[in-house]
């Protein structure tokens, strides 16, 4: 189990880096980390994320693959989804929504493995943002994931 568990981990991660380097640079900056991936479903998946693949299509797609009781499988394909919804789900949200998935252990190495990704991304795009609505006089509401602290 502890190698599966690292897995996911690992597969969360991943997920996390794409999804930060798409919101940045576009989702064809992924193709090269997509390359490099080494499980053919994760990369059918994420290969058809780059491809431009609709997520309802790669969802369907993917399940067509799986056993309904695969969990590993089942949350590979969420998070291969959320990366396809490019702006619906930004790399914060997304290690929050897989932290709801893992056992305290395994949150903590998500936060070690993925916790820089994300402060970086927050650094480099949320909070320039966040200066520019406020330079504008536009109100924000700002929830405690995107203060700086």
């Amino acid at each position: 189990m502890e190698k599966r568990s690292t897995k996911l981990v690992e597969t969360m991660t991943l997920f996390i880096k794409i999804q930060a380097q798409s919101c940045q640079h576009g989702m064809l900056s992924s193709k090269p980390m997509v390359e490099q991936v080494s499980d053919p479903f994760l990369k059918t998946g994420l290969q058809m994320c780059v491809d431009g693949y609709d997520s309802e299509i790669i969802k369907t797609n993917l399940k067509a693959e799986v056993d309904s009781t695969d969990a590993y499988r089942n949350l590979v394909i969420e998070g291969i989804v959320m990366v396809a919804n490019q702006y619906a789900a930004n790399p914060t949200m997304m290690l929050e929504k897989f932290k709801s998935h893992l056992l305290a252990e395994d949150q903590t190495k998500l936060d070690v493995m993925a916790g820089k990704v994300v402060e970086d991304w927050e650094e480099m795009c949320v909070y320039p943002l966040l200066e520019w609505y406020m330079f504008m006089g536009i109100r924000v509401e700002i929830t405690n994931r995107f203060t700086k602290g």
